[in-house]
């Protein structure tokens, strides 16, 4: 009879997920008012490689291969 508790506490879980999953929505949304096109890139602050970073960092590699 595990169902019984379960039922009675998805609402609350849905809920909590429901929030956490309309915060990150916020946040790509900002993202990408702010970044343009590479909002997804920018989700951690830690991470601020940008498309034409690694455009760069390929022309290196191009380069030292010829």
């Amino acid at each position: 009879m595990h169902i019984i508790p379960r039922l009675l506490a998805l609402p609350f879980f849905a809920m909590l997920a429901l929030i956490a999953m309309f915060i990150l929505w916020l946040k790509y949304c900002r993202n990408y008012i702010l970044y343009g096109g590479e909002a997804i890139a920018y989700t951690k602050k830690t991470q601020r490689k940008s498309i034409a970073d690694v455009f760069e960092k390929l022309q290196e590699q191009l380069e030292k291969n010829k």
